[in-house]
């Protein structure tokens, strides 16, 4: 059991972080994962790249939001086989433009994320993903909405390795 703490941007070195120490729980005898996750977001691509990689892993991996779920950080907490937040923990959702002004292709992967995993339908999608805005909300709206299917106080772990991510 790997425990991993992701309080960093989203990008190309969390990313492959992440993936690695995961990875290496590959075969063991007691493979799994507990993700820590506290991010404002950053690469977009890169954040739907870690949650079809952590949703193809052979074992379970708890992901828990703690503080700040911004962005492309909910579409890496949605990876998870559970998902918890700590008490107080705010979330934040807005589309992405590409360079010529329009919405970026990410925008569709995030709504097939929300689709799949939460069954959002295109109302709610429009309402997060339709625009830049930044669209903030608390933890009892992830537990409505289904990010998170318990809102718990979460403790690192006292007896076992904590990998942190570099920021």
């Amino acid at each position: 059991m790997v425990h991993i703490s992701f309080h960093a941007a989203v990008s190309g070195t969390s990313i492959s972080f992440v993936e690695r120490m995961l990875a290496d729980e590959i075969g063991k005898s007691n493979a799994g994962a507990t993700i820590y996750l506290c991010t404002t977001g950053g690469e977009s691509a890169g954040a739907s790249s870690l949650h079809f990689f952590i949703r193809a892993l052979p074992f379970p991996v708890h992901i828990h939001a703690m503080g700040i779920c911004g962005s492309g950080g909910n579409a890496i907490l949605l990876s998870g086989t559970t998902r918890s937040c700590a008490p107080g923990t705010q979330f934040m959702l807005h589309g992405s433009r590409a360079g010529d002004g329009s919405l970026a292709p990410q925008v569709n992967v995030a709504r097939a994320i929300y689709r799949q995993m939460l069954g959002w339908e295109d109302d709610l999608l429009d309402r997060y993903f339709s625009d830049v805005e930044e669209k903030w909300f608390g933890d009892d709206q992830a537990l409505k909405y289904g990010l998170v299917t318990e809102i718990e106080h979460r403790s690192f772990p006292a007896n076992e390795k904590l990998h942190v991510v570099p920021g």
